[in-house]
């Protein structure tokens, strides 16, 4: 898993980011990603894409209309980390 994918996964978990509580995905990968180069960030984002199976992955309404939140997948990541 990438590292800058692995340090998201972190910080979720160390803000309880899971179940019913979740945060924009676009806050949260823009705020993650603002420091990494062109080709490091699409590194991310392509493993982001592989992993998404971590991720709770839902539409919300919004004051601006509607966006996608994310929140952690406990079971999977539970799965995930005892195959590693």
């Amino acid at each position: 898993m990438n590292s800058q994918l692995t340090k998201l996964v972190e910080y979720m978990k160390s803000h309880k980011i899971y179940g019913a509580k979740h945060i924009p995905e676009e806050l949260i990968i823009n705020s993650r990603t603002r420091h990494l180069s062109k080709s490091e960030r699409k590194e991310f984002l392509d493993a982001y894409h592989d992993h998404e199976f971590l991720f709770h992955k839902l539409k919300k309404r919004t004051g601006r209309g509607s966006e996608w939140h994310i929140s952690l997948n406990v079971k999977e990541l539970a799965n995930f980390q005892n195959i590693e």
